[in-house]
């Protein structure tokens, strides 16, 4: 290094040390750091803090520590608060809040003081773990009067829904005269937004306005996008109104998100006029907003409209990824196309796109809709062996699947494996309650039909049943047989209290609809309305047989 008669000092071997640790060459500064002692120099603190930062650039912190340790044991060269501040916030990039803590109190103990920079990073890095709690007890130790880091404080309680205690830390801002800026204000109208308070949202903008704020085109984007999410589509129409009366250019984002409200709200046609606005005020639609709108447009069963602006993304080499095509899938499924929704999935391959969970859960219930049910189940197994894993709704999609095609018995094979996703199970015990019932207690019911046959009228029985999915819960089931078709009204000697709260359920072995005997005979179509044996005379169970048909059991 260096050139006849020029040799390098301190600050040429500093400044080299520096770039290559920007470029990611540790190997090197640490070259140029030996060169430091074969010239015979002392390496200084601007040394120090560069190899500490090109560490923590290379995401070594411990190498950084270890740096820094070595400055404080060898006593020549003692840090600074860059040097403080250099492993603080590597620490905190890490997420490793405690340690850099321990490094601030060391500080307040030393003759090195932490300044603001150095408390801001720390706060910082607690309010983006969600540590408000440490955040607040932190900022309260130290006298600022930063705006930056109060903005960082509201943000952050605002984002966690304490707008009221962001609202506290902007008075005590007011209170040490310092004045709340546009990031301050934006940060309580998107608080208010995110609770649905959005009268709350209105008067902080207002009150922006009043002030003499800078209101740009991102303040007016979180008021509008919280009106869109309360499908307030009106007030967001006039916001937009508004900006462009101040001269305010609205961008795509903005855009977009009134495209999806429309959407959501049911109004296609001014979706698209805005879609068409957009664009003749010089905002290009992204790949997001046609998204949007091809949602919106299959949601709302205009096909054809959304093939149209399919093709017109093609048309312009649009990045047409998986999105856009699930997207257009679940809009032939909702058409009834299931055939053309199929072969489109299809064709994903070929255009070198990988399904996607959420892809398969649509083909899968589109082709339960179909009552393609071996088609749907098939395409679960082939998920599986292509490496996508299906999640809760899959298996809760073809449940309903079985049970919206009248195919109880068949959900009953896998339900063992089902049930390990309770949260599937548990959607559909709200939504089909009955059905759920009956999925889960059949072969209790089965075993109850073969034991009853056996039995005599008068006869007083208790049988304690385990459901063999559930190996922890048990149903006991206590039966009483008259020979009465049912018509006795308290059967099981029950309290006046028992009776006020005993809920009756009429099973009826010849209903259609409730397919009791399939499983039970391992046969299909079993139909006891239709079923008669010639040696007894009994049946057909023909509708209202349990009023006039004598010896049932």
């Amino acid at each position: 290094m260096g050139v006849p008669g020029i040799g390098p000092d301190v600050c040429t071997l500093d400044i080299l040390i520096n770039c290559f640790c920007h470029l990611n060459q540790m190997g090197f500064s640490i070259s140029v750091l030996g060169q430091f002692f074969k010239s015979g120099f002392e390496p200084d603190v601007w040394t120090f803090n560069a190899l500490i930062n090109g560490f923590l650039l290379e995401n070594r912190v411990a190498e950084a520590a270890g740096i820094f340790n070595k400055m404080i044991a060898g006593g020549n060269c003692q840090p600074s608060v860059v040097t403080y501040g250099t492993l603080v916030k590597g620490f905190c990039l890490k997420g490793n809040n405690r340690t850099a803590i321990r490094l601030l109190r060391k500080m307040e103990e030393g003759a090195c003081k932490p300044n603001l920079v150095v408390y801001s990073t720390i706060i910082d890095s607690l309010c983006k773990d969600t540590l408000v709690d440490d955040a607040l007890h932190l900022f309260s130790e130290m006298m600022c009067n930063d705006v930056r880091t109060f903005n960082v404080l509201v943000d952050t309680l605002c984002k966690e829904g304490m707008v009221v205690e962001a609202e506290g830390v902007v008075e005590i801002m007011i209170q040490r005269d310092i004045e709340p800026n546009t990031v301050t204000y934006n940060s309580l109208v998107d608080g208010y937004c995110l609770q649905g308070r959005m009268n709350k949202a209105k008067k902080v903008f207002e009150l922006m306005l009043s002030n003499g704020s800078v209101v740009d085109a991102f303040s007016y984007s979180i008021l509008i996008n919280g009106f869109c999410k309360q499908k307030m589509m009106h007030e967001a129409m006039m916001l937009l109104g508004e900006m462009s009366g101040k001269g305010l250019v609205p961008h795509t984002a903005i855009y977009s998100t009134l495209v999806d409200g429309c959407c959501k709200m049911g109004q296609i046609r001014d979706a698209q006029q805005l879609f068409s606005k957009m664009q003749a005020c010089g905002q290009l639609p992204n790949v997001q907003t046609y998204a949007i709108l091809l949602d919106g447009l299959c949601k709302n069963r205009q096909l054809s409209t959304a093939i149209q602006l399919f093709r017109e993304m093609e048309g312009k080499k649009l990045d047409v990824n998986i999105v856009i095509y699930t997207i257009l899938i679940e809009g032939l499924c909702i058409a009834g196309k299931i055939e053309s929704a199929r072969v489109l999935f299809r064709r994903l391959s070929s255009k070198g796109l990988q399904p996607d969970v959420r892809t398969y859960n649509i083909m899968i219930s589109g082709l339960c809709i179909g009552g393609l049910t071996n088609d749907a189940e098939k395409l679960l197994t082939e998920m599986e062996e292509k490496g996508c894993a299906p999640d809760g709704w899959t298996y809760n999609i073809i449940i309903r699947g079985f049970i919206n095609n009248n195919e109880t018995v068949r959900a009953m094979g896998p339900i063992d494996f089902y049930a390990s996703f309770g949260y599937a199970l548990r959607h559909l015990f709200y939504e089909f309650q009955e059905e759920a019932k009956l999925l889960l207690g059949l072969p209790l019911l089965h075993q109850l039909m073969l034991s009853s046959c056996k039995r005599k009228p008068g006869r007083h029985t208790q049988d304690a049943k385990q459901c063999p999915y559930f190996t922890k819960f048990q149903l006991t089931i206590e039966t009483v047989h008259r020979a009465d078709n049912g018509q006795s009204d308290n059967v099981h000697g029950l309290s006046k209290e028992q009776l006020a709260t005993r809920d009756v359920k009429i099973v009826d072995i010849a209903s259609s609809a409730r397919d009791y005997w399939s499983y039970l005979v391992n046969g299909s179509n079993t139909n006891l309305s239709k079923f008669s044996l010639a040696k007894t005379g009994r049946g057909p169970l023909v509708e209202g047989w349990q009023g006039h048909t004598n010896s049932i059991l």
